[in-house]
């Protein structure tokens, strides 16, 4: 097998002393030629390309194949469970772990495919619930919640094993929507201001929010900026033990209706990582071929002009 280097300059190829030597072929970028028992093939800087893509095609797969999402619904009062079927959720998954009362626990929490990761959660609190519609999916997510357990003690969760089953680090969604919209009654209710807390070893992120007066879940989900919503994101988490905390501010109550934990990148996202660098690959292979083709031309051109 000879390998020879081919620089820019344009014409066939030629062929001397057993070697291929000389020239790229016009329209293709500067190119290796390889012989291979009699037959010519481009090796062009797209296979360059190709395998570096094909590298991180890999490395998206293996890291597309661990993402997990895990979602925790705190069913609160007069309840139906969530169907491992339905989807819910800014970030929508199926398989939610339904929390059941105000003060228990699950080991073995299921993931976004119906996998154990070996997560488990903590919670405690009082519970309540919103007169929306009990609807399955997101209807069903936001309607039952924890809240202050007695005066004073805020809704708490506490989750275990989340190193191992997210090693490249997470976020957290949680979600906050209380029955503050009494109209219905002739009496006005005030808006619900909390400080969320997530509380790991290493790490202790906050943010108040307020989840607006007068204003139940009505199926969209509103990311509270500033101004109030319903859902707020921690990102770049990597403990293995968490604790999510709702504190009421003001005078108010607070709310924790669901919990979700998200393997970075997102499943969906590290798929479309992979489908892309999957295109990027055939494309590449599809030149390469055209190149390779080109070059058994010359080299049965030349061969057939020797004397």
């Amino acid at each position: 097998m000879y390998i020879v280097l081919v620089r820019g300059r344009r014409g066939p190829p030629r062929v001397s002393g057993g070697r291929l030597h000389g020239r790229s072929i016009p329209g293709d970028d500067p190119s290796f030629l390889r012989r291979v028992g009699g037959r010519a093939v481009a090796v062009s800087r797209h296979v360059v390309i190709a395998i570096g893509a094909g590298a991180l095609l890999l490395a998206a797969g293996e890291r597309a194949e661990a993402a997990t999402m895990i979602g925790v619904n705190f069913v609160g009062k007069y309840y139906t469970l969530m169907d491992p079927a339905e989807t819910a959720g800014v970030v929508p998954q199926a398989h939610w772990n339904n929390a059941t009362g105000g003060n228990s626990s699950l080991s073995s929490l299921k993931d976004f495919v119906g996998a154990a990761p070996g997560v488990s959660v903590t919670w405690s609190g009082n519970i309540g619930y919103t007169a929306i519609d009990d609807t399955a999916g997101n209807n069903r997510l936001m309607r039952g919640y924890l809240t202050v357990l007695g005066a004073t003690d805020p809704p708490t969760a506490t989750f275990s094993g989340l190193a191992a089953a997210f090693p490249l680090g997470y976020d957290v969604i949680v979600y906050f929507d209380g029955s503050n919209d009494k109209r219905i009654q002739g009496v006005p209710d005030v808006a619900w201001v909390m400080g969320l807390e997530v509380v790991g070893v290493t790490r202790t992120m906050t943010r108040t929010v307020c989840d607006p007066a007068n204003t139940n879940f009505s199926g969209i989900y509103f990311e509270d900026t500033g101004a109030g919503g319903n859902w707020v994101r921690f990102h770049g988490l990597s403990d293995d033990v968490l604790t999510v905390t709702a504190t009421p501010h003001d005078g108010t109550k607070a709310a924790l209706n669901a919990i979700q934990v998200i393997h970075v990148p997102e499943p969906a996202t590290a798929g479309l990582v992979a489908a892309g660098l999957a295109a990027v690959l055939w494309r590449r292979r599809r030149r390469l071929r055209k190149t390779a083709w080109a070059a058994d031309a010359w080299a049965s051109g030349e061969r057939a002009a020797r004397p």
